[in-house]
């Protein structure tokens, strides 16, 4: 069963950080199509993957009005929605219009794997979205002075 490669430790400002995305500021790339969507489906049925503390999903509950909202996370010191084992999702096949996940698959040991179960729970004319980190081959300079 796959595993989190390790468990993050998140210093004060990068859990502020966390705290101030928005639908708007962390997947403004969605949001049309979302929009679009609710033209033939005004009741969407979306998933945050990953969710963390929730503020991205809050946002996404706010803009698609006429929408349900579901989020899920392991818990792990923050608030979370619902309590759900990435890798195995307890939902039938196509129950959502889109799932979304933002900086989760990035900590996973098999994000293939996690991407595979979004794919089967989303709708075929749903939308799957992921934006994340490749820590393998990030690098970050300091400021040279």
């Amino acid at each position: 069963m796959g595993q989190l490669n390790q468990k993050p430790i998140f210093a004060t400002p990068q859990a502020i950080h966390f705290e101030l995305r928005t639908a708007e500021n962390s997947a403004a790339y969605l949001l049309p199509k979302l929009q679009s969507m609710k033209e033939s489906t005004p009741f969407l049925i979306l998933l945050d993957v990953g969710t963390g503390s929730g503020a991205i999903s809050v946002s996404f509950a706010k803009l698609t009005s006429d929408a349900q909202s579901t989020a899920i996370d392991l818990k792990q010191n923050n608030i979370y929605f619902q309590l759900a084992y990435v890798y195995d999702l307890r939902f039938a096949d196509g129950t959502f219009d889109g799932t979304y996940c933002h900086q989760a698959l990035c900590y996973l040991e098999d994000p293939w794997k996690v991407l595979r179960e979004m794919l089967r729970i989303t709708r075929i004319d749903g939308v799957v979205a992921a934006l994340e980190s490749d820590f393998e081959n990030e690098c970050l300079w300091e400021l040279l002075s």
